[in-house]
């Protein structure tokens, strides 16, 4: 019961911030069940200038695969940022052999900027989720956002 109805609450807030056409967006299936999780910003590289920077970041996944429905950014000031409504995910990759789950996406205003983020746990049972953003034409990651999560 408490599960239906958590799955039920988590359904309609992620129906109310929803991006058209994301493939990180599945939530017009009420019947689903999904995990959430609330990770906390452990480092970022290199350091973050922003003035309102990122304070948590929430995660939202279908219960059947894991795969990512939802990722939010909420900032110091309390704005919540969608990823879905900044990059144009056109991969999500669910259970890989190391038990993690990776979308990958282009920004929807600069093309030649793309970023990925990656879930999953750590041997120690340690819940973690990163972000790597890139620049086309350069080698690596140009910010790497690294954090700890546990599921709500």
């Amino acid at each position: 019961m408490k599960k239906t109805l958590l799955a039920a609450v988590a359904a309609i807030a992620m129906v109310t911030g929803a991006a058209a056409q994301n493939t990180m967006d599945d939530t017009g299936n009420n019947e689903k069940q999904y995990y959430w999780y609330e990770c906390s910003v452990a480092s970022i590289q290199p350091r973050d200038q922003d003035k309102d920077p990122v304070y948590k970041i929430n995660l939202y996944f279908n219960a059947d695969d894991y795969n990512f429905v939802r990722v939010t950014h909420t900032l110091r000031s309390g704005r919540q940022v969608d990823r879905g409504d900044q990059y144009n995910v056109n991969v999500t990759i669910t259970k890989t052999k190391e038990g993690a789950s990776v979308w990958f996406g282009t920004h929807g205003k600069n093309r030649k900027l793309a970023m990925g983020g990656l879930f999953g746990w750590l041997k120690d049972g340690q819940i973690v989720y990163d972000e790597l953003q890139y620049v086309d034409g350069r080698k690596g990651p140009i910010m790497k956002m690294h954090s700890v999560c546990h599921q709500i």
